[in-house]
């Protein structure tokens, strides 16, 4: 059953991580913190519900909910020690791809966030690993457009917001993605 669990948090935040979405504002931020929470919550109860003994596991969500609702720099420095402490795995792609969401970041404030990871924090349980197993290759060059001032097709900042609100929705069994070629109803305000 930790296996599932393992499998269930992994592919969680290897969606997130890849999600090509820049929230600018901290009411879109706190909203998709709240969302990826309350998906964490399903999962949890639901691993518990079926015997899971990864109880390592359960601050993986919501941390990473809590580094994308926290607005200042310092604070979120501070989660970002703690969370590498939790998983010693947790790498500077694999946060560069969680801070490339806040849009509100500047790049001086990113490479100042991402310089808390340069403090080793010890080797990663085999058993214990989790980010180990996401390649944060593909979420860094994703990262790396976004602070370079790119942007995909003109449309990065309301576009990518709602892309982001049509495919994190709570889904009890499976990790949160939209289904190819399902149209989605926008919540108001994220329309074009």
């Amino acid at each position: 059953m930790e296996l599932v669990h393992l499998h269930l948090v992994k592919e969680y935040i290897v969606r997130l991580c890849k999600r090509r979405v820049v929230l600018k504002t901290a009411e879109q931020q706190q909203q998709l913190a709240g969302q990826v929470l309350a998906n964490a919550e399903v999962i949890q109860h639901f691993c518990t519900q079926i015997g899971s003994p990864a109880t390592w596991l359960h601050h993986a969500l919501p941390t990473l909910a809590e580094i994308i609702r926290l607005q200042d720099p310092s604070a979120i420095k501070i989660e970002v020690a703690t969370y590498a402490t939790w998983y010693p795995d947790f790498s500077k792609g694999h946060l560069g791809a969680i801070l490339a969401i806040k849009g509100n970041l500047s790049s001086s404030e990113v490479k100042s966030i991402r310089s808390i990871l340069d403090v080793h924090t010890g080797a990663p349980e085999a058993a214990k690993a989790l980010f180990s197993l996401i390649k944060p290759r593909a979420a860094t060059s994703w990262a790396q457009q976004v602070w370079n001032g790119r942007q995909l097709g003109g449309k990065k900042g309301k576009m990518s917001s709602c892309l982001a609100w049509a495919s994190m929705r709570p889904l009890p069994w499976r990790a949160p993605g939209p289904t190819p070629g399902r149209r989605v109803q926008l919540p108001p305000g994220l329309g074009p």
